[in-house]
């Protein structure tokens, strides 16, 4: 299958997920989590079939996904999607699972090592020429500062995400230049303050 190997990564994910909430005695949070995750899969697996799905699909997905992130974090985490309204969002396709790879990232390099308030957007919009514009913005720890955790970790391979979205995108591209993107590093004056992913499609 072809997304054989993300599928057993979030099976890995669940399983140290779930470990952790019996170790502190909750259960009931890991049996929320494993509905959570029976769903996703449910839904990952038939979105996997197809080459497009609607943004109306992928953003069910989505909410899935962030819900399980979620959960791992504190209560001081906020998602937001702000959609255009002008989209029909059961007619317009885009590429399947084109946004969950950016923001696992903007959990795994940015969200999980932020203290305090965190918070996750995510926008869509039309633009001219029948483009949509997909933007992920995360106020995480920022790339730099991910950087120089992963070389403390000594952490030498890239993440799964980053590898397979790289692939993918290089595939979609093959014959005409479908996806475009772009990330933006977020500053307050010198600190940095999260990360932007635009994708263009």
């Amino acid at each position: 299958m072809r997304y054989s190997r993300k599928v057993n990564f979030l099976v890995f994910f669940l399983f140290n997920s779930i470990k952790a909430y019996i170790y502190k005695n909750d259960k009931q949070k890991a049996t929320e989590y494993l509905n959570d995750f029976s769903n996703l899969i449910r839904t990952f697996l038939n979105m996997s079939n197809s080459s497009f799905i609607s943004i109306n699909d992928e953003l069910k997905m989505m909410k899935l996904y962030v819900n399980m992130e979620a959960m791992l974090l504190k209560e001081d985490f906020t998602y937001q999607q702000n959609i255009d309204e002008n989209i029909d969002l059961a007619q317009t396709h885009i590429p399947s699972l084109i946004i969950q790879p950016f923001v696992e990232n903007a959990f795994k390099h940015g969200l999980h090592h932020k203290e305090g308030k965190k918070n996750l957007t995510l926008n869509v919009f039309s633009a001219e020429n029948n483009t949509i514009i997909i933007e992920i913005i995360d106020n995480g720890i920022g790339r730099t500062n991910a950087q120089e955790i992963k070389n403390i970790e000594k952490a030498d391979h890239q993440s799964f995400a980053t590898t397979a979205i790289q692939k993918r995108i290089e595939l979609l591209n093959k014959d005409r230049n479908l996806v475009d993107v772009s990330i933006v590093d977020l500053y307050d004056k010198t600190i940095p303050c999260g990360t932007k992913v635009i994708i263009k499609i």
